[in-house]
């Protein structure tokens, strides 16, 4: 059983705030940011602002079910700073003129991270001298200057939580706007292409992908995550995104008004601010000793010798400035990521950067603060289940049916309170048989072809094993002296002897008994050890089913049946109250 993926808030963690009204299935539905001021937090700018969230329009739909929309802060290392468009009142990207376009442009079809992954990312693949050619070594991997954080709400695709019963799909890794191709072609995985889906590969939208990057040897970063946020067209680069392309696949990013469903739309956001790398490390702090004045930048502190990180390729430390010493250390890395948060704490409160290029916002921008003890707790993981809107017309669609058939409701391995935990331990896992029904159910000829192929390689090996005598099927008996030879029990021998004896007695005809064959007897035996080994081949078949149906691109429309005591949880919290009985 999947284990439901956490919600990746990582060290700019925020309060969260239980939002369960009549018609949730829900424990905790949505981050909200906390603006109060910490006497343990040096993010010093406290601020009024509402969450973006609560101002954005439910879309409207004729789906019965969809997911819950979650809010969650992220980063992303960029080589350009946000620009700030005095008409919305939001950053957006710098490469486009109306707002419209500036909005959709800061994350279309893009990878962000926890702010440890996006450290992870700097530390592992953008600063080594090691790994960038001579010419190349005053200029960060693809130019990277800034962490720019990220204020995000999604809502997973419901088709996507069916097929991988997760919190979150596969992380697709994005370059130029596109999914990338398979290394060294322009073939597309089938993740990739399930993103809008094609004749072969099922559609199950935009979704949001997150995989943990925790234990990359070279930056061990606790809660490091990275993630996807495929927008529409997203196997085209962004030059190749023609309005046709767009308007003929699915969108991941919602109108900046819209609160995404995961059917309309799957994602919003708001950029929250920015930091210069080069603050956050220190080198606009250290004084250039040929000119007296502070370096400007890492290209100006390379150019005179400075040596930001050098490590071999598997991240062994060599030489460093203070702030990336220790790379392989998982606690220093963690330190790290306050100093970053400090960095832009100061930022904030200062409203200005040493860094050249570096616009801080303006100062009717608000804020929300951030809490830096959070960087000494464990990774916020959210109890996410499913929204069941007023009734309407009558579907027989796969989202209708949703909520009835899906197992993806798991139980979260949660640092939540303890009743809560309690209330989620109520779900028990179906029987073999039941999971095996719901396999040739949703699977078809993949489960069952994958049973009998089971089967019958337990069959032939047990058979091959006896017959072979690499298992004995004799039971020796001691010898109790001399001149006594040892005697054995034999199943085929044996059975004879009675059939012989029944014959005999003239019994042999009622009884409806024959003797047998060396060979049958063999096969009897070998029929009857793989009968023992039935529970064995029901969990392997439930393991691999999944897995060959996805390869032979067989996976199915409809998710599994959910354990009984899940749908009886679903119909508690959706029916309405009735008055009790006089």
């Amino acid at each position: 059983m999947k284990i439901y993926v956490v919600v990746a808030v990582s060290t700019l963690a925020l309060s969260s705030v239980t939002a369960v009204s009549d018609r949730e299935v829900s424990l905790s539905a949505e981050l909200e940011v906390t603006e109060r001021p910490s006497h343990r937090s040096r993010a010093l700018v406290a601020s009024t602002s509402t969450s973006f969230v609560s101002s954005l329009k439910k879309p409207p739909n004729s789906d019965k079910y969809h997911t819950k929309s979650v809010r969650v802060i992220q980063a992303r290392v960029q080589s350009d700073a946000p620009i700030w468009n005095e008409t919305t009142k939001t950053f957006g990207s710098k490469y486009y003129n109306t707002a419209e376009e500036q909005f959709r442009g800061a994350l279309d079809t893009v990878n962000t991270a926890s702010v440890e992954g996006a450290l992870m990312y700097v530390q592992a693949e953008g600063i080594n001298y090691n790994t960038r050619s001579e010419e190349d070594r005053c200029w960060r991997k693809n130019g990277m200057q800034y962490v720019v954080f990220y204020d995000i709400v999604f809502a997973q695709t419901n088709e996507t939580v069916a097929e991988y019963e997760s919190e979150y799909g596969p992380m697709l890794p994005m370059d130029g706007g596109q999914c990338t191709p398979i290394s060294g072609t322009n073939v597309f995985s089938k993740e990739c292409v399930s993103l809008n889906g094609n004749a072969s590969v099922l559609n199950l939208g935009p979704f949001i992908g997150g995989e943990s990057k925790e234990t990359d040897a070279r930056a061990p970063y606790p809660h490091c995550w990275w993630y996807s946020f495929p927008n529409n067209c997203p196997l085209q680069k962004w030059a190749n995104k023609t309005e046709e392309c767009r308007a003929s696949t699915r969108q991941g990013l919602c109108d900046m008004d819209t609160l995404p469903d995961g059917i309309s739309c799957t994602y919003n956001y708001r950029i929250l601010g920015y930091v210069p790398i080069d603050d956050a490390v220190g080198i606009t702090a250290m004084t250039n000793k040929a000119t007296g004045e502070k370096y400007a930048n890492f290209t100006e502190f390379c150019e005179v010798g400075g040596v930001e990180f050098q490590a071999s390729e598997a991240g062994v430390w060599n030489a460093s400035i203070p702030f990336w010493k220790n790379p392989q250390n998982a606690t220093a890395n963690a330190a790290r990521t306050k100093k970053l948060l400090s960095a832009y704490a100061n930022l904030l409160k200062t409203n200005k950067s040493t860094a050249t290029g570096c616009a801080p916002p303006p100062e009717n921008f608000t804020f929300p603060t951030l809490q830096k003890t959070a960087a000494l707790t464990a990774v916020g993981r959210i109890e996410r289940f499913f929204v069941q809107q007023p009734p309407r017309a009558r579907s027989s669609s796969f989202l209708t049916s949703l909520a009835a058939r899906s197992s993806v409701l798991r139980r979260s391995s949660s640092s939540v309170s303890k009743a809560s935990g309690g209330e989620v331990a109520t779900a028990e896992s179906m029987s073999h048989l039941e999971r095996l029904k719901d396999l040739w159910r949703k699977y078809g000829i993949v489960a069952i072809g994958t049973y009998l192929t089971m089967y019958g390689a337990v069959l032939g090996s047990m058979y091959l094993a006896i017959d072979q005598g690499w298992v004995r099927t004799n039971k020796r008996t001691t010898s109790k002296g001399e001149g006594q030879s040892d005697e054995s029990f034999n199943l085929v021998t044996t059975t004879n002897k009675f059939v012989k004896i029944a014959e005999d007695l003239g019994i042999a005809q009622y009884l409806e008994v024959e003797q047998v064959s060396s060979k049958t007897g063999t096969f009897l035996l070998a029929w009857i050890a793989t009968k023992f080994t039935e529970p064995l081949r029901l969990a392997l078949t439930i393991a691999v089913t999944p897995r060959i149906a996805r390869l032979l691109g067989r996976a199915p429309k409809l998710p599994p049946k959910a354990p009984g005591k899940i749908a009886s949880m679903i119909k508690k919290q959706t029916a309405p109250k009735e008055k009790p009985k006089a």
